[in-house]
Formats: C-alpha cells, structure tokens, sequence
C-alpha cells in the first residue's frame, strides 16, 4: 500500500510517500516522489510506469511552457490524467 501525503506550510509545500515497490515475487525501495526543476513535484499511488508515465508526459507539457499559475497547473495534469488512465 503507497502512503503519499502533502502538507502546506507557511514558505512552501512538503510532498512525502513511502519507498517500497512490489510485485508478484519481489520487493524494493525506490522513491516514489518524482521531481522535475524547481517548479514540479509528483507522486501517487499505484503501478509505478503509470505514475512514471504521468510524470513524463506532464514534465513534457512544463518543457513545452503551460501557464506558471495554479490553474495552469490543474489543467495540464488533468490532461495528462486523463490521457494515462482513461
């Protein structure tokens, strides 16, 4: 089970979640908070290439120069969060 929490502070955001993978057959530690410059932050819970791909195609859309506002940011990972899991 993935634990991944946020918290708002006063100068800035803490973003946290468990390290441990699995499989059928095996178990492993590997972060599971994925970081792109100083602008973005992701994690989530569930299979790993999925919360990966998430964060590939939204790190694309942050290259290609969305809106640097929260609304912005709401749009494109709607976006990429209905291209992944839909």
């Amino acid at each position: 089970m993935t634990v991944a929490a946020g918290f708002m502070c006063s100068d800035g955001i803490i973003l946290c979640a468990d390290s441990e993978h699995s499989d059928e057959i095996t178990k492993f530690q590997r972060s599971k908070v994925f970081r792109f410059g100083d602008d973005l932050v992701l994690t989530g819970a569930g299979q790993t290439s999925y919360i990966t791909t998430a964060f590939d195609k939204l790190s694309d859309k942050y290259r290609q120069g969305i809106p640097d506002t929260p609304s912005g940011a709401r749009l494109a990972l709607e976006e990429v969060t209905l291209d992944v899991y839909a």
